[in-house]
């Protein structure tokens, strides 16, 4: 995975990590680089948070999205043309 990130890197014109990291500095180098490589395309940076229950901490320190109404933001609404078909659909919590 380091050999891999190093590509990406290296590409860039970023120094390369080194090959003895940590479990966790490994996983923190890989999320830091899907978060600069993927920026603004198709929320894969939304998903990540939420996947890896990051989420609520990311967000809710950035301060255009002040005043954090709450965790229900994390999720979308179900239109309500789908819960007319399917009566066993229950809106998401805040909506």
């Amino acid at each position: 995975a380091i050999a891999d990130l190093n590509v990406i890197r290296h590409r860039a014109g970023v120094p390369d990590l080194p090959d003895n990291l940590s479990q966790t500095d490994l996983t923190a180098a890989i999320a830091k680089e899907r978060q600069t490589e993927l920026f603004c395309e198709g929320a894969h940076r939304w998903f990540d948070l939420k996947r890896t229950g990051q989420a609520h901490a990311v967000l809710s320190a950035i301060p255009y999205k002040q005043p954090w109404a709450g965790d229900y933001q994390l999720v979308y609404p179900i239109p309500i043309k789908d819960m007319q078909l399917d009566r066993n659909l229950k809106q998401n919590q805040g909506y």
